[in-house]
């Protein structure tokens, strides 16, 4: 009977490599989620409703956290009334409109996956 034998040597190694490219692939999902969240931001600033402009002038989305392999990207607003200017659905705004935060983040959601791919591949959205 004819046999294969098959040695491998190495695995530390091969580990190694395998948590470098984690964290790689961790660090690129994070860099593709900040990409994502400044293009959700920038919508978001033009839905602002404007007065003064001191509130879209507080748009802010903070670096990527990674906790493990979560990533975390917050988009916010800086001004003390932000949330009620966002959640109060009856105020008529001659410029721009309640829920100018949470409109584009739900309109990400359904391209989210393709745009992360694609950013992940090196493609520009």
């Amino acid at each position: 009977m004819a046999g294969t034998t098959i040695v491998w040597t190495g695995i530390a190694s091969l580990d190694a490599r395998m948590k470098e490219a984690q964290v790689k692939a961790i660090s690129e999902t994070a860099r593709a989620l900040y990409i994502i969240g400044r293009k959700v931001m920038n919508k978001s600033v033009h839905l602002c409703p404007k007065d003064t402009g001191f509130l879209r002038g507080t748009a802010h989305v903070a670096p990527p956290v990674i906790e493990g392999q979560s990533v975390l990207v917050q988009l916010s607003y800086g001004a003390e009334y932000a949330i009620y200017v966002h959640e109060i659905l009856d105020a008529v705004h001659p410029i721009g409109q309640a829920k100018y935060l949470e409109t584009p983040v739900l309109e990400a959601q359904s391209t989210l996956a393709a745009d992360m791919s694609a950013l992940l591949q090196g493609r520009i959205l």
